[in-house]
């Protein structure tokens, strides 16, 4: 089955519960810590919130296929290792000099590429291997304005690659990465033109946005409109399924 169709709902709401939760624990449980009592009124929603979704989260877990509790058991595993300080010298994997955006990159694609191909089909499909590809490296690329905004503030034992090759050339490794997501569309079994035209056109929005990445960015030209990226990619793909 072609992952472009539409999943299933249980799977969706699976997908989203689980982003929510484990979005919500990398980025608030190291700020929450054991200071409930004095979280502010927005954290204490978030916590909340998260809490819910964790809830609901269980009940979509009940009804997953072995295969995809399997899958989200190891991006599971690699989100904890990513968020807790569990390791003696390097606290956790996001610490680890050079490491942190990989992790990401295989969370993210792992997610959407290998998840929905075992919930679809019960096996990692030619189709699921090399989309999770793309994804992977749409998400390195991606990262790129982030670090380039935060070259300022990371300490230098993190690695960055800007701090490594500088500003100029991850901008040219990010239009590269791109060039690569492009090539390999041509590697599928079929290549769709619909799907085709909207990969280049998110290619072209994340070239711009890497071009056009400063250590001096306006406040939401990373934290908005590039992380809005793949809510566009994911319109466009809705949108070709009414006009192809």
């Amino acid at each position: 089955m072609n992952l472009d169709e539409v999943l299933q709902f249980n799977f969706l709401g699976f997908a989203f519960f689980a982003t929510v939760t484990g979005y919500n624990f990398v980025k608030y449980a190291g700020i929450a810590k054991l200071h409930h009592m004095s979280l502010t009124e927005s954290l204490r929603t978030i916590q909340i919130f998260s809490l819910v979704s964790f809830v609901i989260l269980m009940y979509f877990t009940f009804i997953m296929p072995r295969e995809v509790l399997l899958g989200i058991g190891c991006l599971g595993m690699l989100t904890l290792l990513y968020a807790l300080p569990i390791f003696p010298k390097a606290n956790s994997l996001r610490t680890i000099r050079g490491l942190k955006i990989f992790i990401i990159a295989i969370v993210w694609a792992g997610f959407a590429g290998i998840l929905p191909s075992l919930y679809l089909d019960n096996t990692i499909t030619h189709l699921a291997i090399i989309q999770t590809l793309q994804y992977a490296i749409f998400v390195l690329a991606i990262i790129l304005p982030f670090e380039i905004r935060d070259i300022k503030y990371d300490a230098s034992q993190l690695g960055t690659i800007p701090q490594r090759i500088g500003i100029k050339k991850t901008k040219v490794l990010g239009l590269a990465l791109l060039a690569l997501i492009i090539l390999a569309e041509f590697f599928k079994s079929k290549l769709e033109i619909a799907n085709f035209i909207t990969l280049l056109i998110i290619c072209l929005l994340a070239a711009l946005f890497i071009v056009g990445s400063k250590k001096e960015q306006h406040k939401y030209y990373a934290s908005f409109w590039v992380e809005s990226l793949p809510i566009i990619w994911f319109g466009l793909a809705w949108v070709k399924t009414f006009l192809f």
